[in-house]
């Protein structure tokens, strides 16, 4: 919400974040080596295209027509795509192509899936069905979850069956 809104409320958005610790820290780093490690597999097999860039909140709109440059492209394997609509940034960490449809793929280093991955992935599918109306999102996304190697903890997610909890939630 904080890169989206006007100027005069995103100075009180960013006062309400919590401040960061080094435990904090820790995870976020250890996420991003997952979701690195998750990209690397991919790209042993597939080619990859990296949108990843420390910039994003600077200016999402931006960000988001690369991503929807390369969903029309027909990228193997999308990294870190930006997508923006309304008030809502989402960055999925992978697009992976199968078939005639992209599948929305998010690593995490829990074990187990929670409702709010879930609720990630259909707030990246709205996003993404909005940035890019032409290209068909699949309805099947993907958690990496940790513990294993990177490609043998896989969770299919049914987002159709979840949907309508995001829609109540936004």
């Amino acid at each position: 919400a904080v890169a989206t809104a006007p100027p005069e409320r995103k100075k009180a958005l960013v006062a309400l974040r919590d401040p960061v610790d080094p435990f904090s820290q820790l995870l976020a780093a250890k996420g991003d080596a997952w979701e690195r490690d998750v990209r690397d597999a991919l790209a042993s097999t597939r080619s990859v295209v990296d949108l990843s860039t420390p910039n994003v909140r600077r200016d999402p709109s931006a960000a988001a027509s690369k991503t929807a440059d390369a969903l029309r492209a027909g990228a193997d394997v999308i990294y870190q795509a930006p997508a923006v609509g309304g008030s809502f940034l989402g960055v999925p960490d992978l697009l992976v192509r199968d078939g005639d449809a992209y599948q929305i793929w998010d690593a995490k280093l829990s074990r187990a899936a929670t409702p709010s991955h879930v609720m990630q992935l259909c707030c990246y599918a709205e996003l993404l069905e909005d940035l890019c109306p032409d290209v068909t999102i699949s309805p099947i996304a993907t958690l990496a979850l940790g513990g294993a190697g990177p490609l043998e903890s896989l969770r299919p997610v049914d987002l159709p069956a979840y949907a309508a909890s995001w829609r109540r939630l936004r």
